[in-house]
């Protein structure tokens, strides 16, 4: 069940990641979109050959930094 969750997850945000527009994407260039994307897409296309140790390493490195990112934004741009 986890591991659904997990992949859920990852392509909830691969999906937001393709709602930003391209300006968006543009003024935020430190977050990686076209990554989180592609992880989107292969989790969805390709969920036959997902790389479950890939998708961990995500969820343990790459998500945490990206959430980093995004408060560091929102902190600046005067959000919470």
């Amino acid at each position: 069940m986890l591991r659904y969750a997990l992949l859920h997850l990852v392509s909830i945000l691969g999906k937001a990641a393709t709602r930003v527009s391209a300006a968006g994407r543009s003024k935020y260039g430190q977050i990686v979109w076209r990554d989180m994307v592609g992880m989107r897409n292969m989790l969805i296309h390709g969920y036959d050959i997902v790389d479950l140790e890939v998708l961990w390493k995500t969820i343990e490195a790459d998500i945490p930094a990206l959430i980093k990112r995004i408060e560091s934004i929102l902190e600046s741009e005067g959000g919470s």
